[in-house]
C-alpha cells in the first residue's frame, strides 16, 4: 500500500514539473528589447517580458543569458509585461552590433525562449508584433510595459501629375512670292545688210537690193557692240549706182540721136517742097 501512495506521489510530481515547464514554453517569452537608447544612457537598456495567459506567472530562478552567457537571475511574477533594466548587473549587456541573442532559461537551465536581434537605430525597439508573435525588425517606437505597436505604414507621397503641355501647332508661314525684277534688255541693232539679186536678162541689168536683217541680242548686256562700217554694202551701192548711170546716159544719148535723125529728115523734106514748089513757080513766070 505505501508504494503505490508512493508511485503516485512521484507521478504528480513529475507531471507538475512537467506541465510547469511546458506551460512556461508556451506563456512568457521575451517580447521587446531596446539595446540603443537615445544618447549615451546605456543604463536605459531595458528587455521585456510578456505573460500571455490570464493569470500571473511566478518567475524566481528564471534567468536572462546575453551572448557571451553573462546571466542575470529573475524574481517576482508576470502579470502581462515585465520590464527588466540590467544595468550592467554581473557583466550582462544588451549588445547593439552584430546579431545578438539574448535567452530566457528556466530554473533548471532548460531553454524557455530565444531572442535574436541585429544593431538598433537610436531610439528604436525591437519587438513581436502581435505580443508574443513574430520578431519585427527595428522599427518599433519602445513600449516598454504596454502593448507592442506596429511601425506605421509610410504613405507614399504621391507625385502630382504634370498636366501635359498641349504642343503648340505651328503657325504656316506665308510662302513669299518670287518678285520678278525688270531687267533691262538690250533692244537689238538692226544691221543692214546688202543681197545683191542677179537677173541675167537680156538687157544684163543689175538691181541692187537691200535685205534688212535682225541681229541677236548680245547674251551679255555690259559687253560692247562694236560698229563696223559696211563697206561691202557701200561699194555694191557705188557701182550699182554707176551702172545705172551709165544705162541711163547711154539710153538718153541714144533717143537723142534718133531724134535728131528724125528732125533733120523732117527739115531736108522740108526743104525738097519748097526747092520743088519755086522751080515750080519760076517755070510759069
Amino acid at each position: 500500500m505505501r508504494n503505490i501512495i508512493f508511485f503516485f506521489l512521484i507521478f504528480f510530481v513529475f507531471t507538475f514539473i512537467f506541465t510547469s515547464k511546458v506551460s512556461a514554453q508556451v506563456e512568457i517569452k521575451i517580447n521587446e528589447v531596446l539595446p540603443n537608447p537615445s544618447g549615451d544612457d546605456k543604463e536605459g537598456e531595458w528587455i521585456e517580458i510578456y505573460n500571455s495567459s490570464d493569470t500571473p506567472f511566478v518567475i524566481d530562478g528564471y534567468k536572462l543569458s546575453d551572448r557571451n552567457d553573462k546571466q542575470i537571475v529573475l524574481s517576482g511574477s508576470v502579470e502581462k509585461w515585465l520590464v527588466i533594466y540590467p544595468k550592467g548587473e554581473s557583466g550582462f549587456a544588451v549588445a547593439n552590433s552584430d546579431s545578438t541573442t539574448i535567452t530566457l532559461l528556466g530554473p533548471d537551465d532548460s531553454e524557455i525562449d530565444k531572442f535574436i536581434y541585429v544593431g538598433s537605430s537610436e531610439d528604436k525597439s525591437w519587438g513581436r508584433i502581435p505580443d508574443g508573435g513574430g520578431i519585427n525588425s527595428e522599427k518599433l517606437n519602445p513600449t516598454p510595459g504596454g502593448a507592442n505597436e506596429a511601425p506605421p505604414i509610410p504613405t507614399p507621397t504621391s507625385n502630382p501629375t504634370p498636366n501635359p503641355t498641349s504642343t503648340p501647332v505651328p503657325t504656316e508661314s506665308p510662302t513669299p512670292k518670287p518678285t520678278v525684277l525688270a531687267v533691262a534688255t538690250k533692244r537689238p541693232t538692226i544691221t543692214p545688210r546688202p543681197v545683191v539679186n542677179n537677173n541675167e536678162g537680156d538687157d544684163g541689168d543689175y538691181v541692187l537690193g537691200l535685205r534688212d536683217g535682225l541681229s541677236s541680242p548680245s547674251p551679255d548686256p555690259e559687253e560692247e557692240v562694236e560698229k563696223k562700217f559696211p563697206f561691202m554694202a557701200g561699194l555694191f551701192l557705188v557701182g550699182g549706182t554707176g551702172l545705172i548711170g551709165i544705162a541711163g546716159y547711154t539710153f538718153i544719148k541714144n533717143g537723142k540721136k534718133e531724134y535728131n535723125k528724125d528732125s533733120k529728115k523732117k527739115r531736108n523734106d522740108g526743104f525738097n517742097k519748097i526747092e520743088i514748089k519755086g522751080n515750080d513757080s519760076k517755070e510759069s513766070s
